[in-house]
């Protein structure tokens, strides 16, 4: 499978109101940030990305998915999933995938002091919320699990005496 590869950028926290690349550190600094770990669970890429891992222009896409559009990231191996996020900047290409540290850092295990090449696919939401970066979102999503799964198992178990009920 021929797959398109996209150059890591590290995003940085910028109190100012600009957006900025640096192409030699291989860093953008993003206005509009309150935290630095606001970027956590994103990808910045081009906008003309989205087209190509969703197969539809953002402006066609369902309002559910222009909310919360899920790419799988993938390097060596391992493989992380984050909301899409359109970055624009001067200098900054449609190749260039714009992750956090705490990402880039999952992604390569700490070890990513060379440009990493990553591979980017639509992804699904169970992943997205199973291993979200934030505790609270992940806690709540296997707490909301479970909590369907004995749902059912209830249900199941109120239904077994109405028909041993019946075929006695």
């Amino acid at each position: 499978m021929n797959e398109k590869t996209y150059t890591v950028v590290r995003v940085i926290y910028n109190k100012d109101d600009e957006t900025s690349f640096d192409k030699e550190k291989n860093v953008i600094k993003l206005q509009g940030f309150r935290s630095p770990t606001e970027f956590d669970a994103e990808i910045g890429l081009h906008s003309s990305v989205f087209k190509k891992i969703f197969h539809k222009r953002k402006s066609e896409a369902a309002d559910d998915m222009k909310r919360l559009s899920i790419v799988k990231v993938t390097y060596n191996g391992k493989s992380i999933y984050r909301n899409f996020r359109g970055v624009q900047s001067k200098d900054y290409k449609a190749d260039f995938a714009v992750l956090s540290q705490q990402s880039i850092s999952l992604l390569s295990s700490g070890k990513a002091d060379a440009p990493m090449e990553v591979t980017l696919s639509k992804g699904w939401l169970l992943p997205y919320y199973w291993c979200h970066p934030d505790k609270a979102i992940r806690l709540s999503a296997k707490l909301g699990l479970l909590s369907v799964a004995l749902g059912f198992l209830s249900v199941v178990l109120a239904i077994i005496p109405f028909l041993m009920a019946l075929c006695n």
